[in-house]
């Protein structure tokens, strides 16, 4: 009975005054420093313990740093909180008449830039400019929207075939897309609607016919089969 009467008051104390973060550690992999991803967590040492919450710290700091996807917040008895931070990356870059939008696996947008880039697994050409900020989930607006659609619909299709090659989409008519693989070969896959069917062929062919070198096109926007022709990429598929 006294026991339990000791347990009560300490509870009622604790969450009457609150229990003084003493210590705040963070790990994993960032490209942030401890000091920014500290004080974008908005905690501080001497704050309540019991008041920080997982979602809040979690959704601040993922916000204000894009390049963080996720934020797990352990408690250490008695007055110590641990921060672990998971990177994010792009895996798409948006290609605009204004610059870069980099989107990640989830459309949070992890950076805008106006200068070239070369990361992000995948680069979408094409896009209408369109107003966006970074942390924020990327809406996109009119043709975007069915630009993006049929990007991710292609792109699917592409890692299940296990192409290897660096892929640039050009979704300027997203009834006549066109694949870039490794700088030197062009895919023309139309509308990209039963991509599906046709990627895994489009991988065969561009490995085993393609070389490490060589150039020319892919033309696989007919269901009656795939043809492939070795030299300029640029040469129009029809003929």
């Amino acid at each position: 009975l006294i026991l339990a009467v000791v347990l009560i008051v300490v509870a009622v104390y604790c969450f009457t005054y609150g229990i003084p973060v003493a210590n705040i550690t963070v790990s994993g992999t960032s490209i942030y420093s401890t000091e920014e991803i500290l004080n974008a967590s908005g905690v501080s040492k001497g704050d309540n313990m019991l008041a920080v919450r997982q979602k809040k710290v979690n959704d601040r700091i993922c916000s204000t740093l894009p390049y963080i996807a996720s934020v797990r917040v352990e408690y250490r008895w008695p007055d110590t909180l641990k921060l672990t931070v998971k990177a994010d990356v792009e895996k798409y870059i948006i290609v605009t008449a204004d610059g870069f939008i980099c989107i990640d696996q989830n459309d949070k947008i992890v950076s805008v830039k106006e200068k070239k880039l070369k990361a992000g697994k995948y680069r979408l050409e094409g896009f209408d400019a369109q107003t966006v900020s970074n942390g924020t989930v990327f809406v996109p607006q009119e043709e975007n929207a069915k630009r993006l659609e049929t990007a991710k619909r292609i792109v699917e299709s592409i890692e299940e075939s296990g192409l290897q090659a660096k892929c640039v989409l050009d979704l300027s008519d997203v009834y006549s897309v066109v694949l870039l693989l490794d700088d030197r070969v062009n895919v023309y896959l139309g509308d990209g609607v039963d991509s599906a069917k046709r990627m895994k062929l489009i991988a065969q062919t561009f490995s085993e016919r393609f070389g490490q070198q060589s150039t020319g096109y892919i033309d696989a926007r007919f269901s009656t089969g795939l043809y492939y022709k070795l030299g300029n990429r640029d040469k129009d598929a029809s003929s």
